[in-house]
């Protein structure tokens, strides 16, 4: 037999990754099970693949969870188990935050001001708490998502009952799946009793850009219990993993000084993140805050993306004109009559512009069409006034975020020294590109944006960044 392309490390990441290929995509909860369970197993069957990663089956799943509290039909959730008969590996695969789940992103990622004791033991000396998010994504995977009747502890209880030899479970995911995997891995570990009474099974995790899933208990409790069975894979510029714990989380503005500099929404932004973090930890007197699992791992040495640093003008303004439309003028104060006619123009603006136009031309432009509304003529000063701050800001958030997204998805190709990846997903199905996605998924979320953005928006932030209309 050939020895596989990939290290141990790189194939686990592999099928990690895999498990987002119904991300980006609409459909029933039995659509999209049908549709990742075709993706992934053309992937699996790629003798491309196969080189890299050697030959895996699928022994449990896929299963795709869409909560009911989706406004769209879209996955909420996704696992699989993959088995290598080679090295008698189970690997079971956890997808990250798909970028157009409403819950995903609001619920099982930032319900963070609230904590709750870990369910799955009661040990000695410590008193581990995780995020509510946490303990709701756990909850889903554990009781909820079956394959064929069965869930995960079932099928492993069955899967134990007949091994003859040693086995390993490896336990992964990506970004959400990075908390919920490592969680995951410490449930199991706690419940082998029920599962493997033989304790056949060696229980790992390889975790990967996860945000912190609890407090420093359960860090310490977590280190203590799978420390030396845990590899956790994160990019020192990936703002994700410095998530919840608050003194990373104040680093976070600076990440990517000084080719870019972090404006007053970003800013923001990690402000009302502090605020959760001390919130789900007891408050700002708490001696037990959010703590990153091992958190003596070195993060890897991401490096600044410049070609990312500057954004065309033509999408920050469609990012600004979709936010403008879904109402953020309402949010700023602006008379409706003023709004329905700023609407109307930045339509008319955006029908003109393409990659090489620049901000200032497209507020020249807007500033020519304003002129042929003569109700508004004694406005048009302050209205591009304020365009201009609006465009300013939502510019360097658009940026900030598009950075975020390459430390966060692409670079971990490229630092696991697997770059040839992701082209290879494309070529077997060019829809798989959608599962490296998101940014680009950004307009599918601005209700919940602009939600966050009305928390931000306070009168003080307001006043502070002249976003006041002057009439």
């Amino acid at each position: 037999m050939s020895t596989p392309l990939y290290n141990n490390q790189q194939r686990v990441f592999a099928l990690n990754f895999f498990s987002n290929l119904a991300s980006s995509k609409y459909g029933t909860e039995a659509e999209l099970q049908a549709e990742l369970n075709l993706r992934l197993r053309a992937m699996l069957s790629n003798q491309s693949v196969v080189d890299r990663i050697d030959t895996w089956a699928i022994v449990w799943g896929p299963v795709v969870y869409q909560s009911p509290e989706e406004k769209l039909k879209v996955a909420t959730n996704a696992m699989y188990v993959a088995f290598n008969q080679e090295s008698n590996q189970y690997v079971v695969a956890i997808a990250g935050t798909n970028p157009i789940s409403t819950y995903g992103w609001f619920t099982e990622d930032f319900d963070v001001r609230t904590s709750v004791p870990w369910p799955y033991a009661t040990p000695t000396g410590y008193s581990p708490r995780i995020s509510n998010g946490t303990s709701i994504g756990v909850g889903i995977l554990l009781n909820t998502m079956k394959s064929n009747g069965a869930g995960l502890q079932a099928f492993l209880t069955s899967t134990l009952a007949q091994a003859k030899s040693p086995v390993e479970v490896i336990v992964t995911g990506h970004s959400l799946g990075g908390a919920l995997s490592a969680s995951v891995a410490l449930a199991l570990f706690n419940l082998q009793g029920q599962w493997d009474p033989g304790h056949l099974a060696t229980v790992s995790a390889l975790p990967s850009a996860g945000a912190t899933p609890g407090n420093a208990d359960f860090s310490r409790y977590f280190g203590d219990s799978l420390g030396l069975r845990t590899i956790r894979v994160w990019n020192r510029l990936d703002v994700v993993p410095h998530a919840w714990q608050l003194d990373m989380l104040e680093a976070v503005p600076s990440l990517y000084w000084p080719y870019l500099v972090a404006g007053s929404l970003v800013q923001a932004f990690v402000g009302l993140a502090v605020a959760s973090s001390l919130a789900g930890s007891g408050g700002p007197f708490s001696g037990d805050r959010y703590l990153q699992l091992l958190p003596q791992t070195p993060g890897l040495a991401g490096q600044v993306n410049i070609t990312a640093t500057y954004v065309p003008a033509s999408e920050v303004f469609q990012f600004t004109v979709d936010l403008i439309v879904k109402g953020l003028l309402k949010r700023l104060g602006v008379p409706p009559f003023i709004e329905d006619a700023l609407v109307a123009v930045l339509n008319l603006v955006l029908a003109r512009i393409d990659t090489t136009s620049t901000l200032e031309e497209i507020l020249e432009w807007l500033e020519l069409e304003l002129e042929k509304i003569p109700l508004i003529g004694k406005y048009i000063p302050e209205i591009i006034r304020l365009m201009s701050l609006i465009l300013k800001l939502l510019s360097e958030l658009y940026v900030f975020l598009v950075q975020l997204g390459y430390q966060h998805v692409e670079a971990y190709f490229e630092l696991e020294g697997i770059p040839d990846l992701p082209p290879l997903m494309k070529s077997i199905n060019p829809e798989n590109a959608k599962a490296l996605d998101f940014i680009p998924a950004l307009p599918q979320i601005e209700e919940r944006l602009l939600t966050n953005l009305n928390r931000v928006l306070t009168e003080e932030f307001k006043q502070a960044t002249g976003l006041v209309l002057r009439v």
